[in-house]
């Protein structure tokens, strides 16, 4: 996750001292019903951007992601199970715009993503049900142990993304802004990482194979049913206000 945020950053300041006449703005909101968003676009020229942004999922986004999935087509058990696996996760994006119209207040952009999510433990017999696996192997008797079985589901998912949005100036200059957008998100790559409250048995082969059979199945599930339609509103700060405008023909 460190090295997905660094990489993200590290780009943007590289693209932004490489390219001349590079303006900087910094933007806070949300991406509705996704994360919450803490970012910075770098403006160089009239028509292109870059950004990246922050983005924590939490309440009561967390609730949405799989109500959208539900929504596609994913079955009610296991979006319940997903949802009682996650409880919180860490968005990463990377952006590329084109600025447009009038004084360039139209823009569309492309995106990739990056999602981790985690949370609690969650009760074997739902995952049981929702992905129709037998937990045999973790049901393994062990001397000590009393604690009901659980397992703990960590997901990174990687999606691609489209977007058209407007900026409205907030004052006589481009200081501040308000940007909104819609757009729709996909996810086309995911990995899933299983651990259980039975650690002598996670490694175990037999283990090592559910988890893997698991991870096989979300995939399919994600791919098949990770879309995530968005409307996003930011507000954002230039330095030195005035962006990139086209000047009227005298």
């Amino acid at each position: 996750m460190n090295k997905v945020l660094a990489a993200c950053m590290i780009s943007l300041a590289v693209v932004s001292v490489s390219l001349g006449q590079t303006r900087l703005s910094i933007l806070v909101g949300t991406d509705i019903p996704l994360t919450y968003n803490l970012g910075v676009q770098a403006r160089f020229g009239p028509h292109w951007s870059v950004s990246s942004q922050v983005g924590l999922l939490a309440a009561p986004y967390d609730r949405a992601i799989v109500g959208i999935a539900e929504a596609f087509g994913m079955s009610d058990t296991l979006g319940r199970a997903i949802q009682s696996a996650f409880q919180q996760g860490i968005g990463v994006s990377l952006s590329v715009g084109y600025h447009f119209g009038h004084a360039q207040r139209h823009h569309v952009r492309l995106s990739g993503q990056y999602l981790g999510l985690s949370g609690a433990n969650t009760a074997v017999d739902l995952l049981e049900t929702a992905l129709n696996r037998s937990f045999s192997s973790l049901r393994t008797f062990q001397v000590g142990v009393t604690a009901p079985l659980a397992v703990q589901l960590t997901c990174d998912l990687w999606l691609v993304g489209a977007y058209y949005g407007y900026s409205f100036p907030l004052g006589s200059s481009d200081t501040w802004s308000l940007r909104l957008e819609a757009g729709f998100a996909k996810v086309i790559s995911s990995s899933n990482a299983f651990s259980s409250n039975r650690p002598r048995l996670d490694g175990t082969n037999a283990v090592k194979q559910l988890y893997a059979d698991l991870d096989s199945d979300l995939r399919t599930a994600f791919s098949d049913y990770g879309y995530a339609p968005s409307l996003n509103v930011h507000v954002m700060y230039t330095f030195g206000g005035h962006g990139y405008r086209v000047r009227s023909a005298k």
